[in-house]
């Protein structure tokens, strides 16, 4: 499954990335760790500093990376979203409708 992080990193991270830390490759040591791919990490300007797009095996390992992630204090804040498969939701939402 595909998921996505938005990051506000701490003022120590930027202190780290500026003094030359290959934040992209750890990040992509962590994805693998819980069996999953880093596809993509950009810095971001505005609200999030970066965007973080990976796959994983499932939820668990989905929201275990975003537990270990915020335990380490890199981000002050850490948003994950999940990609949803649009079919699968209709399903459920027209029963749920119909219901009514």
């Amino acid at each position: 499954m595909r998921i996505a992080f938005l990051n506000c990193y701490s003022p120590s991270t930027f202190k780290a990335i500026i003094d030359g830390d290959d934040r992209e490759k750890m990040v992509a040591q962590v994805f693998e760790s819980v069996g999953g791919k880093l596809e993509s990490m950009m810095l971001t300007q505005g609200a999030f500093d970066a965007l973080v797009i990976g796959s994983v095996p499932n939820h668990n390992a989905a929201a275990g990376l975003a537990m270990a992630m915020k335990s380490t204090g890199m981000c002050s804040e850490s948003l994950l979203l999940e990609e949803l498969n649009l079919e699968d939701i209709l399903v459920p939402a027209r029963k749920v409708l119909e219901a009514k």
